[in-house]
């Protein structure tokens, strides 16, 4: 009997676009459905998108052997053993790769299957396991999730430490559960995320007993600490709704227009949080008892500024809080400020002096920042300079915060 007509190329190319396109929304639809394995969606599309290459070939031996029929169990069967696997090992970062790759493989098998069921057309018979074919298969399926993997959760490092800056310790908690599931020995300033996880939670667990104790409590000072602990256990809506109760009182005003200012910087609402720490700074002119809070609130404003792109703006406040308070940590709040703007002789100078003041805290963190600008920085000779300066200063040996 002969062969049935082959269609059109036309119509081939675009039921292979078709069926490409509808098998990938099947695979990232089943991923979804192991979310708690992959973590974040996207780390989820990043291995089906590798495993594709895989899959094809796999599909394609198999339909030559005449063994099309076990597509879906061969994929079944993997999928199955990766979520298991995943699911009853303690794994490392490297495990959890392979074992997210087996989990994505079966997946996208059992999507291309679908697909060749609903679109005979765009089956794809030509490929072939080759050594080329079979070592770009394995780099797509594991390497380059790793990588993307590793360089994810290193940023998700990064916003740990920020939430931690801010006091907000229900994000930071939630943020790191996450990681502690890609990377279970990842640290944090020297310290392991799994230690600063555990802590974390003790820390919210005491916050929640406290403000269920000061629910019954009207008085000003209750409903701002109140207000407070809601915004370390990062639940920003109710902190907001009981803080602007508070901004007309005389004696909590100031503190609760900080506090409504963190509050939208954390939502990123730049312009209302930098004028709510205006309002304060305004309300604390002239009140030498009060100079944190006057340097809280600049930092505020400062920090605003900077996201908002007002550099000159953002220059001002962070110097006035230098000169209010030279401490460590305002001069590396600067030195981080003028890192960023790519002001590089500056950056060491503020970074240089903050290791001077403070170097158990800051004599690492200096470092980092003045090899970075050594790195990226076209001002590197006065990098260099400050860098052996700081280097023939006696330093004191880096203990990690």
């Amino acid at each position: 009997m002969p062969d049935a007509p082959q269609p059109p190329f036309i119509a081939r190319s675009t039921d292979l676009v078709i069926g490409t396109g509808a098998s990938a929304l099947i695979a990232a639809v089943l991923a979804q459905a192991f979310l708690r394995t992959f973590v974040w969606s996207d780390l989820a599309v990043v291995h089906v998108a590798g495993c594709w290459l895989g899959a094809m070939l796999t599909r394609s031996e198999l339909e030559r052997a005449t063994l099309r029929w076990r597509v879906p169990g061969i994929g079944l069967l993997c999928a199955a053993t990766g979520a298991t696997l995943h699911a009853l090992t303690s794994t490392d970062f490297v495990r959890g790769v392979c074992e997210r790759t087996l989990l994505a493989f079966g997946l996208t098998l059992c999507s291309q299957w679908l697909v060749d069921v609903w679109r005979p057309h765009c089956r794809l018979r030509l490929l072939r396991w080759t050594w080329g074919t079979t070592t770009l298969a394995v780099v797509a399926a594991t390497v380059v999730p790793a990588m993307y993997a590793h360089q994810r959760t290193s940023d998700q490092i990064v916003r740990v430490g920020e939430c931690l800056d801010r006091q907000r310790l229900g994000t930071a908690a939630e943020m790191a559960r996450e990681l502690l599931l890609i990377r279970p020995e990842a640290t944090f300033q020297g310290t392991s995320l799994a230690r600063i996880e555990r802590n974390l939670q003790k820390t919210l667990v005491a916050a929640r007993r406290q403000i269920r104790e000061l629910a019954g409590h009207s008085e000003p000072e209750n409903v701002l600490e109140r207000a407070t602990l809601l915004a370390i256990c990062s639940k920003s809506h109710a902190a907001e709704s009981l803080v602007k109760t508070l901004l007309d009182d005389p004696d909590r005003g100031i503190d609760a227009a900080q506090l409504l200012g963190a509050l939208l910087e954390d939502r990123g609402d730049w312009d209302a949080s930098r004028a709510w720490y205006d309002r304060a700074r305004m309300a604390l002119r002239g009140r030498r008892d009060r100079s944190e809070d006057v340097v809280r609130a600049l930092n505020g404003i400062a920090y605003a500024a900077r996201k908002r792109g007002n550099r000159p703006a953002a220059e001002s406040a962070y110097r006035e809080a230098v000169a209010l308070a030279p401490t460590a940590e305002q001069h590396f709040l600067l030195a981080q400020f003028y890192e960023d703007i790519q002001r590089g002789d500056s950056a060491a100078r503020s970074a240089r002096k903050a290791m001077e003041l403070d170097p158990a805290h800051f004599q690492t963190a200096g470092e980092k920042l003045l090899d970075t600008l050594q790195v990226h920085h076209t001002s590197c000779l006065g990098v260099y300079r400050t860098r052996r300066a700081s280097g023939n200063n006696g330093r004191t040996p880096s203990v990690e915060r």
